[in-house]
């Protein structure tokens, strides 16, 4: 019809949340675990282990790619994650990302610089 819209993904989104059309983003709830103010509260933090530091002072590193390799480096020999029953080290995950990143650039996928 002439001047109705079709129906959008946030639209079913909000659906789903029992908001209705009159309310804006000022009326919604907030999300579970949020903090008046527009805060939240960090509850994964009491489960870190004693030493890991709750905030990351990235200002030491240029680029995220920096602070991932710095890293990586550092914490070769320590275990960086365990999924479907495969557990990797910081150093394999340091070594894979490697060879993915030379794999694009041998298909040819550099990054499309300048080719926005």
């Amino acid at each position: 019809m002439i001047g109705e819209r079709a129906p959008r993904q946030w639209d079913n989104l909000r659906l789903i949340r029992g908001e209705t059309r009159s309310q804006t983003p000022a009326t919604r709830r907030p999300a579970e675990g949020a903090v008046q103010g527009g805060g939240m509260d960090r509850i994964w933090l009491k489960h870190y282990p004693p030493g890991v530091p709750a905030e990351i002072d990235y200002s030491e590193y240029r680029s995220l790619g920096e602070l991932f390799e710095s890293n990586t480096e550092k914490y070769r020999e320590r275990l960086a994650y365990t999924n479907m029953g495969r557990t990797i080290s910081f150093g394999d995950l340091e070594r894979l990302s490697q060879a993915f990143g030379a794999w694009l650039q041998g298909r040819g996928s550099q990054g499309a610089r300048g080719s926005r």
